[in-house]
């Protein structure tokens, strides 16, 4: 599925390819080769929530298109 990452520091938007079973690490891990943010800098929320990083995206009820602001 894609999910669209909003870049909150330049305002930029990703398009990330993840599967429902990611973990929020996996994800991260992703949105870092796409960007100049590494992982471990990474603050991703979505539904007013900060992601854990063991947490799968399911967890959440992350689908397909879905906004998830990330703040480094």
């Amino acid at each position: 599925m894609l999910v669209k990452i909003k870049v909150s520091s330049n305002g930029q938007t990703l398009s990330i390819d993840a599967a429902p079973a990611d973990t929020v690490v996996a994800l991260k891990e992703k949105i870092a080769e796409a960007s100049s943010v590494p992982a471990a800098q990474q603050r991703l929320i979505y539904s007013g929530k900060v992601l854990q990083d063991s947490q799968s995206l399911e967890s959440y009820h992350v689908e397909e298109g879905h906004m998830i602001h990330m703040r480094p």
